[in-house]
Formats: C-alpha cells, structure tokens, sequence
C-alpha cells in the first residue's frame, strides 16, 4: 500500500494512504475532487496552477497473491514553468517518471515542502480449514478478490521479511509462534473486515468520499491488538499485552537443540525453531522396537556427552529439549512407558508442544529445560482408593498425629441399619470403636472374618496403643445369651435397679471363669 507523507505542516502532520486506480493532483488551487482525482493545494508564487499529478495504477488481477508485486506509481509533470524535483533529481516540464523504488521524494518547483512516497507491504498470511476447501470451494481465491483491489496480498504460507499478519482463529500454532519470533501481528479474521472498512469511502453515495484511510492513515488503521485471537490450550495465560511484535524475541531459541520424535511435530515446529535461533533434530522412531537405551543415546549424542546417565550439564540452561510424542492409534502405552523411562534416565523433564508459545512470549527458553522435578517422600500424597488401607510411614516408636475429626464424627452417627459390605473411606481412621456401638450384625460378620487387614494390623501395630484405649476383656455374650427376647427387656424396663445388679453379677462371673448361667 502506498503512502504520502510531507515535512513540516502541509498534510498536518498525517500520513495518507493513495487508493490504486486514482490521481492525485498539486496546484497551487486546489481542484474539485472526484471518484477518480484529489486535490491538494499549495499556496506559493513557486507552484503552477496546476503542477503534478501522482498516478496510481490498478491492481492487476491476480496480484493479490503476488508478493514481489506493487501497484505502478507514476509523477507526471504538468508541463510548468518550475518544473519537479524527483529523488533530489530535476526533472524536465511535461515528464512522466515511472517510480520503481519502495521510497522516493518530489519536490514541486522552489517551495520547501518534502513529500515522502513510501511502499508499506501488507502480506496476510492465511490458513484455512479442510471443511473451508470442500466442495469445490476456493477460500482462498474469494479472499485475494477481496482485498487485492487496495494493494493487499494473501499467501498461505509465512514468509520471512513479507508477512506482515498471521490471520487464523488460534494463535497457539506453528505460524503463530513464527509470528512472534519475527515480531509479527497474529489476528483473526475479524481484522480483514475492519481493514476492508478502513479502505471503503465513508458516503458511497458521493464519488468524492474519500475512505478513512485516505483522510488519515495511523489513526483509521485497525488496531491489531482488537483482533488477537483468544486464549486456547496454552498452559499459561500471559497478559494480552505480550502479543504485540516484540523484535527482541528473534533469537529466543539460541543454543537451544530440540529433538523430535515425531515427524508431525517436527515438520511443523522446525521453522519457527531455526527462526528464533535453535536447532531442530528427528529422532526416527520404530514404533514398539525403539528401546529406552536408543533413544537416551541419540539425545546424548545430540548433547555431544557420551553413555546413558544424566545429562552432564544438570538439563538446566542452554542444551538440548526433547518434546514429547504420543504414538500412533495403538502404541500410546508403549510411547508414554519409553517417554517416562527416557526422562528418568536423563534426569529431563520432556516439554509437550504447547509449551512453545509462553517460551517465546517471555523471551526466555530456559523454562522448557529442567530436570525432573522430583516429589519429596514427606509430600507423598495418601491413596485416595477408598477400600485401601492407610500406608503408614512413621517409626514405631513416634506418636502418631491426632487423628482426623470427620472420620470420628461419622463414627458417631446412629445405628446403621444395613449389613458391613467391606471398607470405607472410614478406613482411613485407625480408632476403633468399641463393640458395644458396633451393631450385632457387624460384629458377628467382623468376627466370622478375622483375616480383614485393618483390624488386624492395627490391633499388631506398637504405636496403636498410644492413641486407644486397652482393648476390653469383656467377652462377646454368645447370641442366645443376649438380652433380645421382648418379654425380658420389658421386665428390665420395670425394674432397672435389679437388672443393673443382675448384669454386673454376670460380668464378674465371667471375668472368674464360672459360668454366669449359675448366677443367675
């Protein structure tokens, strides 16, 4: 797209953007505007009434897709009596001069005023879907016929020095992140549709209007950052902020190496690797053969160490990153066992592929490269299998710590009126109630069951003693000594002194060893 600029206050400051297809005329009166031709007026005895015309060509089709192309921009003199200075060059009156740089200068006549032609390239960079190509459908050719009229170029791939935006609905891709590196917008599609705005005649019903960029370039141009796609599998959310070109993110990736073992992978992220910097390895895979001892060399290797342990330098600073692969349909057991393996043996923690982005958004690599983080033994977290048994981990001769309330509590709630069908998350309490709260029907089955693990580890355990009370001698009354018969519990109920008597004969026969039939 091509510009005007002027020294000193002649456009007021602005820049101004030249639509292809019209002329634009000097004079020292300024001329009527229309569809085709805008007037500037210059106030000075040392310009012609009417004294150069800026020409600018149509876009030929197909161009849009050109990307060395610019619309012909041409300086024709209108024969005056002080003639132009074109590139610090005079040239003669009635001269035509084709322009074939993307910056020049003119001057018209004796007058101070410097004007500045300046080619901006606006090369998108678009990616579209497979739904989008279906149907004998041209995405791609329906998108150049919209914007290659205003000297805008689309391309499907990222190329270096020319694009200018990556449009795409994800930003968290292997063209955005060249984007990034090389301090480019990513934008979505929305920003096409502002930009095709921004080049439209405010009135289209006067041929005259002119479009918002005509009027001032910097202030009617979308603002990129409007149209920055949303946050997608990132792992960190930055600050929208840090997806502005940063060109100090150029060389993120230098004395890095990555070692892929993913074709897929590979292919897609070598490019915006070697742009920042680093170097991209493959490490070809044969899928359920490849052994840990392979692929721990090749990365050594690559690391110039020799063996099969850790990596010399700690895996921390500059070195080599391995990125995580999944395997095929069926080998997805196979590839997380050699990753796992592999990581533990190089002491590496291997990055996935969506780590990139936050790299390069803080200028900083070093977080993909560390060793593996390794969990203390005291930080183990507890099973949380509900029908295991509590692992404990204290000496035999340290107090326990105070056992958790809830547990206790739901303990403590009523009678439970369903049979015991194995264990709960209450086994994670190692108290033990006594059997008087524990229903006739629990009891009798925990007793037919004496391999159940919990009560009987406990009940072994040295330390358990100093959390529960002695275990009682009483003895569990056979069931046809039990006081359930109607007739006897409703005598009981008339006459509660005498049975308490009564009960405390029978247990003191029994911690005797008689009989406590014959007491009674």
């Amino acid at each position: 797209m091509w510009t005007l600029e002027c020294d000193g206050s002649f456009l007021g400051g602005k820049r101004l953007w030249l639509k292809p297809g019209k002329k634009y005329l000097f004079g020292r009166h300024k001329t009527e505007p229309s569809k085709t031709t805008t007037g500037f007026a210059i106030d000075s005895k040392n310009v012609s009434r009417k004294h150069l015309v800026i020409d600018l060509s149509s876009v030929k089709p197909g161009d849009g897709s050109s990307v060395h192309s610019r619309s012909q921009i041409k300086l024709i003199d209108q024969e005056t009596k002080f003639s132009s200075v074109v590139d610090d060059q005079r040239v003669e009156s009635g001269s035509t001069t084709i322009l074939s740089k993307e910056y020049h200068t003119f001057k018209l006549g004796k007058t101070e005023h410097v004007f500045h032609l300046k080619w901006r390239p606006v090369l998108l960079c678009v990616s579209f879907s497979s739904k989008d190509s279906k149907a004998g459908k041209d995405p791609f050719g329906a998108l150049r016929n919209r914007v290659e009229d205003v000297d805008i170029k689309i391309a499907p791939n990222f190329i270096i020095d020319k694009t200018t935006h990556v449009v795409q609905a994800k930003r968290n891709t292997a063209k955005g992140l060249q984007a990034l590196i090389n301090a480019k917008h990513i934008v979505t599609d929305s920003f096409i549709d502002a930009l095709i705005y921004a080049t439209t005649p405010t009135d289209l019903d006067h041929d005259e209007s002119l479009s918002p960029l005509e009027l001032d370039f910097d202030k009617n141009w979308p603002d990129e950052m409007q149209h920055v796609p949303s946050k997608g599998n990132e792992p960190t959310e930055r600050p929208m902020d840090l997806f502005a070109p940063n060109p100090e993110r150029a060389n993120v990736f230098e004395g890095y190496t990555f070692v892929f073992c993913d074709k897929g992978q590979f292919d897609q992220l070598q490019p915006p690797i070697t742009h920042g910097g680093g170097k991209a390895f493959l490490f070809k895979l044969n899928a359920k053969q490849t052994t840990t001892q392979e692929l721990v060399g090749y990365v050594k290797n690559v690391a110039g160490e020799k063996g099969l342990g850790e990596l010399e330098d700690g895996s921390e600073g500059k070195g080599v990153v391995v990125v995580k692969f999944r395997g095929g349909k069926d080998e997805f057991e196979w590839a997380a066992q050699l990753v796992q393996q592999a990581s533990l043996a190089l002491d590496l923690r291997f990055i996935e592929q969506n780590e990139f982005m936050d790299a390069i958004l803080i200028n900083d690599a070093s977080v993909l490269r560390r060793p593996l983080e390794m969990m203390d033994e005291d930080d183990e977290p507890e099973s949380t299998n509900p029908g295991a048994a509590p692992k404990s981990t204290m000496p035999a001769n340290r107090d326990p710590e105070p056992e958790p309330a809830p547990p206790v509590q739901r303990r403590q709630r009523g009678p439970i009126k369903s049979r015991f069908k194995g264990f709960s998350d209450d086994e994670d309490d190692d108290s033990k109630p006594s059997l008087s709260s524990i229903p006739q029907e629990a009891a009798t089955s925990s007793r037919t069951q004496p391999s159940q693990g919990p009560t009987t580890n406990t009940q072994n355990d040295p330390s358990s003693n100093n959390t529960q009370a002695p275990p009682s001698t009483r003895k569990r009354p056979r069931p046809e000594d039990d006081f359930n018969d109607d007739n006897e519990d409703f005598v009981d109920s008339l006459l509660p002194a005498a049975t308490a008597m009564k009960r405390r004969r029978i247990e003191e026969a029994r911690l005797r060893g008689e009989d406590p039939a014959s007491t009674s």
